[in-house]
């Protein structure tokens, strides 16, 4: 789902997915510790830590507390938490559907941002 809206709607030319699955510990292992995956959008590169919404503030704790977090951004990459909710969709008159649609919502790190522990909300 991230990796299509990351194509779709942020106009990134190229994405990867740079977590590995570790058979012997049954689990994921993210790039640095942070980071699943990679996209290319213009000149930009940005690192992706992609979740749900409830898991949204453990993964920015993670973040904030990463040793990598913030060389990453040294460089001029981008770091993005995006996780994700259902959200009800409106009709057009105005009232809530029956229906619901998953919805992101983008905190976007730098440098000086991991250094005051704070992030800017890009979508929300």
């Amino acid at each position: 789902m991230t990796m299509k809206w990351l194509r779709e709607t942020q106009e990134c030319s190229h994405v990867g997915v740079v977590e590995r699955w570790q058979a012997q510990s049954m689990r994921r292992i993210d790039l640095f510790g942070i980071i699943d995956l990679v996209a290319l959008r213009g000149t930009d590169l940005i690192g992706v830590q992609t979740t749900s919404m409830a898991c949204g503030p453990d993964h920015h704790v993670k973040i904030v507390a990463s040793d990598s977090a913030i060389p990453w951004c040294e460089t001029g990459a981008l770091l993005w938490l995006v996780c994700w909710r259902k959200l009800a969709v409106k009709n057009k008159d105005g009232s809530t559907a029956k229906v619901r649609r998953w919805f992101p919502h983008v905190r976007e790190y730098d440098a000086q941002t991991l250094r005051d522990s704070t992030a800017r909300v890009l979508i929300k």
